[in-house]
């Protein structure tokens, strides 16, 4: 979100489900009491350079894939099921 990244960017970024990420960023708006997404990516970008805490307080957590096996072409995930990466985040 702080990338600037539509909520289906980020979606196909985590491979996750759609639905997932818009619940995630409602909870991060409402925690931290923003009015858009624009203002929560401002304070998160606060955050890291330490200069101010979100509103809500908690903990800040980077959201990325779980590590990846590479075989024969096809990534497969932690949980066992193949996946083929996307060649636009390669």
């Amino acid at each position: 979100m702080a990338d600037g990244l539509s909520n289906k960017l980020i979606a196909r970024r985590l491979d996750c489900a759609l639905a997932t990420v818009k619940n995630h960023v409602h909870s991060i708006l409402d925690k931290w009491e923003c009015q858009s997404r624009g203002e929560a990516a401002a304070r998160y970008r606060q955050k890291i350079q330490g200069d101010a805490e979100p509103s809500g307080g908690g903990t800040l957590v980077e959201l990325r894939p779980g590590n990846m096996t590479q075989t024969n072409g096809t990534t497969v995930r932690n949980s066992g099921m193949p996946h083929r990466t996307s060649a636009f985040f390669n």
